[in-house]
């Protein structure tokens, strides 16, 4: 699988596939079953699909929609914190570092 999604720690990765907001919502609330959901995310010079566990989901904007994500990536435990639209199926994602 390359770098991964966890190899430039500084700079956003663009998700431009995902989940609609029920699969997003299951997974969150089976994250300990070990559900995971698959991201289309454009690493360094491609897209690449990855499965993440849903971490934790916040309200972005009220419109139900829009989501504060973080997740954990299946491959390596990296985990990531961005912003999500299930409208749209697209969103970015950061590595947390900490």
């Amino acid at each position: 699988m390359g770098g991964g999604i966890g190899t430039d720690l500084q700079s956003d990765k663009t998700i431009t596939d995902g989940p609609g907001k029920w699969d997003l919502l299951a997974a969150l609330g089976d994250r300990y079953l070990g559900r995971y959901i698959k991201l289309t995310v454009v690493t360094v010079s491609k897209e690449e699909e990855f499965e993440v566990l849903v971490d934790s989901l916040q309200h972005e904007d009220g419109s139900g929609e829009s989501w504060i994500v973080e997740l954990k990536a299946k491959w390596n435990g990296g985990r990531f914190r961005g912003h999500y639209s299930t409208k749209t199926r697209k969103g970015f994602l950061r590595k947390i570092t900490k």
